[in-house]
């Protein structure tokens, strides 16, 4: 039987996502708590082999209505060549981020995923960037990017932690939102 604290923070955290909805006592006994995987079975750090890997270096950077759409071009990428443990399960973080003089600001850090979803996922919207590259002229947008390996298999939610992931491959991808002409 699982603690009740856990059923009540999955709960918790359930109303913070969709605050419409509306649990009884019986629903939040019944949800059920999702239990991390075990490690991958045999994965092993010291038998190492060579992996190519398809990494961007540009992001593909659109202004809307609604914000701006960044996300990263597919015909930007090139290849790395990594050192991978076997049966190690590869994964990739990112963190958007500008600069303001010479102060950092991040804008969105995605941790879990693979490459393949990375190049493959939609875009992810920001608001209030057209205002900061109408002030400067143009604004540079970096996302600094991680391809890592763990013993943690891939699943929904995929976070490994520090010290179940080594970092093999960082580099960087970048793009400019372009700040608009007083003509339009």
């Amino acid at each position: 039987m699982r603690p009740r604290t856990t059923v009540y923070a999955v709960v918790t955290l359930a109303l913070l996502v969709c605050p419409n909805i509306v649990l009884s006592k019986q629903t939040a006994e019944q949800v059920q708590v999702l239990e991390p995987l075990d490690p991958i079975k045999d994965a092993y750090l010291e038998r190492r082999h060579w992996e190519i890997l398809t990494v961007p270096s540009e992001l593909n950077i659109e202004s809307k209505d609604n914000g701006t759409h960044i996300g990263f071009d597919p015909s930007s990428v090139y290849t790395v060549k990594v050192s991978v443990g076997h049966k190690m399960a590869l994964g990739c973080e990112w963190v958007l981020y500008y600069f303001d003089g010479t102060e950092r600001v991040e804008l969105r850090r995605n941790m879990g995923g693979s490459l393949e979803t990375l190049l493959g996922s939609g875009r992810h919207v920001v608001q209030g960037l057209e205002k900061i590259a109408e002030s400067q002229g143009s604004l540079q947008l970096i996302a600094e990017l991680t391809v890592f390996e763990t013993d943690i298999p891939p699943q929904h939610m995929w976070m490994p932690k520090e010290g179940r992931c080594r970092a093999l491959w960082r580099g960087l991808a970048a793009g400019i939102v372009n700040g608009r002409t007083p003509d339009h």
